[in-house]
Parts: C-alpha cells; structure tokens; sequence
C-alpha cells in the first residue's frame, strides 16, 4: 500500500470504521481477525490479537 496513496487512505477509513463505529461487540471483531489471520497462516495477525480476544472474553478453546 506504500505505492497507492489512495488504497491506504481507503483502508484507513475501514480500519477506523471497524475500531470505532461499528455496532458488532469487540469480541465479535476480534474473532473475525483471529479467523482472517488464521485462514491466512497469519502468525503476526494471531500473535497481535489472540491476546486481545482473550481480554473481550474468547474462551482459550476458541482462541
């Protein structure tokens, strides 16, 4: 994205979207980003937010 101004200006307003004013519970979030990190064999996805999910209240046995 550092060669497309653009694309990192929309995927800023997504991100921002997602964290801040979206309706779905954090827990519900966190668990779609274990999920897409995972799909991804993602291991600086799953390290950055299995820690999270936890906190929002994912069992270990969903993490």
């Amino acid at each position: 994205m550092i060669h497309s101004p653009e694309m990192r200006r929309r995927a800023n307003h997504l991100v921002h979207y997602l964290r801040d004013e979206s309706e779905l519970p954090q827990r519900i979030l966190e668990l779609a980003k274990l999920i897409a990190g995972r799909e991804m064999d993602c291991e600086f996805i799953w390290n950055a937010h299995a820690a999270w999910g936890r906190r929002e209240g994912l069992s270990d046995a969903l993490v």
